[in-house]
């Protein structure tokens, strides 16, 4: 039986090593900033855009890691401009669909098409 070696084998970091490896560095950064407690939320969540009538227009999916009182940390495949205006659509069999206006203070690319993206919620 032959034995192909991987990534780690070698002493190279995987991509998801690599991955945690940004993650922890930027969650190090905003944790001195942070002004409030945040709480794991690990869930899948939709972007949407408002249209004038109120309704919602779907621009990407992302993965909701954390969200605090002032917040959420979500990782998306999509880049997003800071200021951009944002609905965060979250629904799951745990709870009623929940909607939140948002704005985003930072996106950055984490690895490969990743971006980690800070948003703010607005009132």
């Amino acid at each position: 039986m032959s034995h192909t070696a991987s990534a780690t084998d070698q002493g190279k970091p995987t991509l998801l090593e690599i991955l945690e490896q940004r993650l922890r560095r930027r969650q190090a950064e905003v944790n001195k900033r942070r002004s409030s407690t945040r709480y794991p939320l690990n869930t899948g969540v939709t972007l949407a855009v408002e249209s004038e009538d109120g309704s919602h227009r779907s621009i990407s999916e992302a993965w909701a890691l954390d969200f605090s009182r002032g917040g959420m940390f979500l990782l998306t495949e999509r880049a997003l401009a800071v200021d951009d205006e944002l609905v965060v659509d979250l629904g799951s069999a745990l709870w009623e669909q929940f909607s939140a206006r948002v704005s985003v203070v930072h996106c950055a690319k984490l690895v490969g098409s990743i971006f980690g993206v800070g948003v703010r919620f607005v009132t």
